[in-house]
């Protein structure tokens, strides 16, 4: 018979996905690290629920994935994703996840080739799209990198991440000018990227470029 969840599993199911939505559904939440393990613990035992109930609810999996990300447990990140995977073959976000989860363990390479799939399914994901640039600079491939995301910044002109970005990467290359004036509106739409710890713990930069905020910062 097929697998079918009861109105009370889909309601727990649907108040799980909001909790973890208003918590954070995007690669940069702000939990606080005393509560945030406590929170996502809980998370995944909401979870192993739900997927208890209806093996076949991606969504389940996509946010556990998550929960384990943010507790830095990577494989069974990967292992939730990939699921999500045989679920939905054409989900975006899991394979952007993907790339996070493969970048934790410092496997940019792999990381880069699930951001661009990621990229190729959903030409809209732009958080897929700075992955890319992200995982292109930390492999040394300044230029690529560079064209990348001053292209996002000129498209979402207001997006804190791809001006930050593109300021670390122009003052590396010695244009200072063009790199204070894009801080400059970084500071004005989200002051957390002058936070070394919120960029290299939360957002997860690519550590290079972590590297190059912090001297950046120093001389400001």
């Amino acid at each position: 018979m097929p697998t079918t969840t009861s109105t009370p599993a889909l309601a727990r199911l649907f108040l799980v996905l909001v909790l973890v939505l208003c918590l954070g559904f995007s690669w940069g939440g702000v939990w606080a690290d005393t509560e945030a393990g406590v929170l996502r613990q809980g998370a995944i035992a909401d979870f192993d629920r739900v997927i208890a109930i209806n093996p076949k609810a991606a969504d389940a999996y996509l946010q556990r994935g998550i929960a384990y990300e943010r507790l830095r447990q990577w494989d069974k990140a990967i292992e939730d994703y990939n699921r999500v995977l045989e679920l939905r073959p054409q989900d975006a976000y899991a394979y952007n996840n993907l790339g996070n989860a493969h970048a934790g363990k410092g496997e940019w390479d792999a990381a880069l080739l699930y951001y661009q799939r990621a990229t190729e399914l959903d030409p809209k994901l732009a958080i897929s799209q700075v992955n890319v640039a992200l995982a292109l600079y930390q492999l040394g491939r300044e230029g690529e990198a560079v064209t990348r995301v001053r292209n996002l910044a000129r498209k979402y002109p207001y997006w804190a991440e791809a001006r930050a970005a593109l300021t670390v990467m122009l003052w590396q290359q010695g244009k200072r000018g063009e790199a204070e004036s894009n801080w400059v509106a970084v500071l004005g739409l989200d002051q957390r990227y002058a936070d070394l710890e919120w960029v290299s713990e939360v957002r997860r930069w690519c550590p290079r470029l972590v590297k190059e905020l912090a001297a950046f910062l120093q001389l400001q």
